[in-house]
């Protein structure tokens, strides 16, 4: 049983809750939590590094599978450890702490992951900054069938442990890329696109004079969806990138909407 802070697995866990390069350089990404760590155990156990639990929330894993052979064979199999409570609830990030912490593996995704349904439906994400923002449209994009999400380079990271619980497993479901350019990996999906007989539109949720609303596309063809910064928008670049923006409608004094509401709007009714 692990019972000091100092203990080397416990240093490195913190380190990589508050480091994202840390995480970046290692491919890994902290889970905190049960429902997560028993989602991963059983579908993904190959992307589990190490754990740690306190004894009580061992017991408990043990019990809810205890009619579930395969996955507890799969729970003997992995790298765990257990520790001191205190040291435990020192290291754990939520409000009340359920003594599951484990250490995954992150996912390599490309364009290929994208393309592999039979029509796109990509989110492109422009500059959001709010990991519970990003974790929400995460989930549900997943929800809502939705091919894969590219991020520009200055989105908050997937792997931020608040992002990940938000996510509530789509993290390791939903693909995602990040682009340095996303004028440059749009038009690289274009021609992907194109390659297999398609075509792709763009559309911009932003205020712009030819803008209409987005409830008014058909969506039927392989589709982008671009969502900007929570405080400033779509870029300027982006919204000339794209063939046509979108509005939601709004009553009353609000100019706008939380990203991750304006997001599932539109996936959704691009789903429709």
């Amino acid at each position: 049983m692990i019972t000091s802070a100092q203990n080397g697995k416990i240093k490195r866990i913190a380190n990589l809750l508050k480091k994202g390069k840390a995480r970046r350089e290692e491919g890994l990404f902290v889970s905190e939590g049960k429902k997560m760590f028993l989602e991963v155990l059983r579908q993904f156990p190959e992307r589990i590094e190490e754990a740690v639990f306190t004894e009580a929330a061992l017991a408990e894993i043990k019990e809810e599978l205890s009619d579930d052979k395969d996955s507890l064979n799969k729970l003997s199999e992995i790298n765990y450890e257990t520790a001191d409570v205190k040291v435990f609830n020192q290291l754990a990030e939520t409000v009340t702490p359920q003594g599951v912490i484990a250490l995954i593996k992150t996912p390599q995704y490309d364009f290929k992951d994208f393309l592999r349904g039979k029509k796109l439906r990509l989110l492109v994400l422009d500059g959001l900054r709010d990991p519970g923002n990003l974790g929400t449209i995460v989930r549900t994009a997943e929800a809502a069938g939705v091919s894969g999400i590219l991020m520009s380079s200055d989105c908050v990271d997937i792997t931020n442990p608040k992002v990940v619980r938000s996510t509530m497993g789509g993290i390791l479901r939903v693909p995602y890329v990040y682009a340095e350019s996303l004028s440059e990996s749009l038009d690289e999906l274009k021609n992907a696109s194109e390659a297999c007989g398609r075509c792709l539109k763009v559309y911009a949720t932003a205020l712009h004079n030819e803008a209409v609303m987005f409830d008014e596309i058909r969506y039927d063809t392989d589709t982008v969806i671009i969502i900007g910064n929570e405080a400033n928008g779509v870029t300027n670049d982006m919204i000339e990138y794209a063939d046509k923006c979108i509005l939601i409608p709004m009553e009353g004094k609000v100019e706008s909407l939380n990203a991750s509401v304006a997001a599932a709007l539109v996936m959704y009714e691009m789903r429709r």
